[in-house]
């Protein structure tokens, strides 16, 4: 369904309310893709890695909680895979063999956060 459709099919205040969480998503999503880049940095450092793997579990996970539900599917689906990278990253004792890959993933994320916030 478009969102043209989609707002025909709901009620004003709901089609408001909702255009209101887009927005309030998409203007997080700079301030969320230069704290995503500073992360990028810990994470190389043994020492604050642990703690900067944290928080990009909890950035990802909040992007994969609302992009599909804003109307940036894509985002979501691949914020979705990456949140549970993360988890798993975040629960296994030897990580060095999940976070090949890890970069790319996130610049991948970051491109898609760019394209919403363009959109």
């Amino acid at each position: 369904m478009s969102d043209m459709n989609m707002q025909r099919a709901m009620p004003a205040a709901l089609a408001q309310a909702l255009a209101d969480v887009k927005a309030q998503f998409v203007a997080r999503l700079v301030p969320s893709i230069l704290e995503i880049e500073a992360l990028q940095t810990e994470i190389r450092d043994p020492l604050k890695a642990p703690a900067a793997l944290q928080r990009l579990s909890f950035i990802v996970h909040k992007l994969h909680g609302l992009a599909t539900t804003v109307g940036f599917a894509d985002l979501g689906t691949h914020a979705a895979a990456l949140d549970l990278r993360l988890r798993r990253i975040l629960s296994e004792p030897d990580t060095s063999g999940l976070q090949t890959g890890l970069a790319e993933a996130l610049e991948t994320l970051m491109d898609m956060m760019e394209d919403a916030v363009l959109d």
